[in-house]
């Protein structure tokens, strides 16, 4: 009698989420659109099922409760891995979350932990993309364990001010404010080879370092790795010209200073 009770419970949501709510696309940009539903009775009110699209690929899945995100949210890859998921309770995350590398060709595991309302909590673990535990964190008493020697050389991101002074992990990271396409044309632009190095057959990557403050400045210039004086200086050149064109690296909703490894490449043709 409770197995039929319960199914005939189960049919009742199903037949009364059809009827009160309505599906909505909204494009967002010429390759982003939203699928979600809404409320019949109020079209403000997200309830039941949403998908982010781009370029036709789910990037995001969820699921709303009375416009407050809830249970089980999922960022993709376009190749359909995940980038991060876990839980959400009154639009809060909660719960474990995992988080994956996004550049990896395979689910590789960066960071997992908890939450309680929306704050990390406990103990945190983070991963190289060799999947080496690097780092843990403990977010009750902010302190930091380094796991692996000589860490700084593995990641592109070192935090360098603040209570998270160390942690090689951040939210989002540091972007170039017109985005990856007009970094690239303003390197294109700019970077040029020196004639010396032409003339002597010289060529390589050259590896830098530089801090990207929380307010989206850049200082501290280093070369991590050298390929040849003439070229380093030229890529040091190149880079401090971006001085004021970063959106900083945020963690736990704050800007956050970091440590930006840039690799630039001089190749004679």
């Amino acid at each position: 009698m409770k197995s039929i009770l319960a199914i005939f419970l189960i049919g009742l949501s199903i037949f009364s989420f059809g009827q009160d709510t309505k599906k909505v696309k909204n494009k967002i940009s010429k390759d982003k659109y939203e699928v979600f539903y809404v409320l019949k009775s109020d079209g403000k009110i997200k309830q039941g099922f949403y998908e982010l699209y781009e370029q036709k690929k789910v990037i995001v899945s969820g699921y709303y409760k009375l416009n407050q995100k809830d249970s089980i949210w999922t960022e993709y890859k376009y190749s359909k891995d995940k980038i991060s998921q876990g839980k959400f309770l009154d639009n809060q995350k909660t719960g474990e979350w995992i988080y994956y590398h996004s550049h990896s060709s395979e689910e590789q595991i960066s960071a997992k932990g908890y939450y309680l309302n929306g704050k990390r909590i406990n103990l945190w673990e983070f991963y190289n993309n060799d999947g080496e535990l690097i780092q843990t964190f403990d977010f009750n008493t902010y302190s930091l364990n380094t796991l692996v020697d000589s860490v700084e050389e593995k990641s592109a991101i070192l935090i360098t001010n603040g209570k998270y002074k160390g942690l090689m992990y951040v939210d989002e990271i540091p972007t170039y404010k017109n985005g990856d396409s007009d970094y690239f044309k303003f390197l294109a632009k700019n970077l040029v080879f020196p004639v010396k190095a032409k003339i002597n057959g010289i060529q390589g990557k050259v590896y830098t370092s530089f801090i990207i403050s929380e307010t989206g400045e850049v200082s501290n210039f280093k070369i991590v790795k050298s390929a040849h004086e003439i070229l380093d200086k030229e890529a040091l050149r190149v880079l401090k010209l971006t001085n004021g064109k970063w959106t900083p690296a945020t963690f736990e909703n704050e800007t956050v200073s970091v440590r930006n490894i840039t690799p630039l490449s001089f190749i004679l043709r």
